[in-house]
């Protein structure tokens, strides 16, 4: 199963978790070509950390019973968590491990010795193999170069290594997503829009109007495609979702069972509960509509908090080869969006 999951995935081993393993791999990103089982798969996002986690689900069957996790780690998160454990930051653990949590589920961890570790929902620490680890040391130093070149103006912060495809400025209140989008074009200095991540969700902020005042047409195409669906069709559980979502995003809910509205109707509600969305979420529902074709609801139940992000990837990838190319794009482009959210509401 080891050497599958490694040819599948293109990770490697790491170490053992109980009745499972723990895998891990680099991805420089940009435009890059990765090895599978299943072939040569090109992909165009900003690089990550991937982390596959194979473990057994059934203890009480002599047939053993295996789920695989994933987990994508935006390469600038897992530097900036590095950088402030280097630094003394984050909470202690036992034996004086300092942590930070850098995704659901997973902490980074530097102990005592200074060796790098993470941590998830096994029973102990995980020291990073020596390659994994001069990765993290190399993106320190990358992020402290690319910290250098942000600079303070009276209201906000910039960057003027690169600028948006419409000419538009790298300048922000969050000194954060500055910095993200210089560590960015720091790992890769033929940064383009195209290679999505923080550059390219900020570029769709500055570059398309939508993103400012969603557009009427827009609103009555989303409010028509979802009048296309059968309410009396959907699950239980998702129709619980949905209505949850409804009811933290619109004064009333404009579509389910039983209810009754026009379409004409309906847009002026959604318009109107766009309108009182925080700009950076209405940049990420316009990323989630436009890149993942994943409707009205869905990107809005992970925007309201109604479900996590990491429901939203699950969700989005049902019926998907777990090791597709298909697949690991769409994990990995949600977790940029997440991480634009984060980095554009902080001040």
């Amino acid at each position: 199963m080891r050497n599958l999951i490694e040819s599948d995935f293109g990770v490697s081993y790491i170490a053992s978790i109980g009745d499972g393993s723990l895998f891990a791999a680099f991805r420089k990103g940009g435009t890059e070509r990765i090895r599978s089982n299943s072939g040569l798969w090109e992909t165009h996002i900003v690089g990550v950390w991937h982390f596959v986690e194979h473990v057994r689900t059934n203890n009480q069957t002599p047939i053993q019973h295996f789920e695989i996790k994933q987990l994508h780690v935006p390469r600038y998160r897992m530097a900036e968590a590095a950088d402030s454990l280097r630094s003394g930051g984050g909470d202690i653990a036992e034996k004086g491990e300092r942590f930070l949590v850098i995704a659901k589920d997973l902490q980074l961890r530097i102990n005592t010795n200074g060796q790098w570790a993470v941590f998830g929902p096994w029973s102990h620490s995980i020291i990073l193999p020596k390659d994994l680890s001069d990765k993290l040391e190399e993106d320190i130093k990358l992020l402290l170069r690319a910290r250098d070149k942000v600079k303070r103006t009276e209201k906000d912060f910039e960057f003027g290594g690169i600028r948006t495809p419409s000419g538009h400025a790298i300048c922000h209140s969050s000194q954060r997503l500055v910095e993200a989008i210089s560590f960015e074009k720091a790992m890769l200095p033929r940064l383009k829009p195209q290679h999505f991540g923080i550059y390219s969700a900020y570029c769709t902020y500055k570059d398309f109007s939508m993103s400012e005042k969603m557009p009427l047409d827009l609103i009555q195409a989303l409010v028509a495609t979802q009048w296309g669906d059968d309410p009396n069709e959907i699950d239980d559980w998702m129709m619980e979702i949905f209505l949850e979502t409804q009811n933290c995003f619109l004064p009333r809910s404009i579509w389910g069972r039983n209810i009754n509205l026009s379409e004409r109707e309906a847009s002026e509600i959604l318009a109107a509960g766009f309108q009182k969305l925080p700009i950076e979420k209405r940049v990420q529902f316009v990323l989630m509509n436009g890149m993942h074709g994943s409707g009205l609801f869905l990107p809005l139940a992970a925007l309201t908090g109604c479900i996590t992000f990491e429901n939203y990837a699950e969700l989005i990838t049902q019926g998907c080869q777990p090791d597709s190319g298909h697949e690991q794009d769409r994990r990995k482009e949600t977790t940029y969006i997440a991480l634009y959210g984060d980095l554009a509401a902080a001040t």
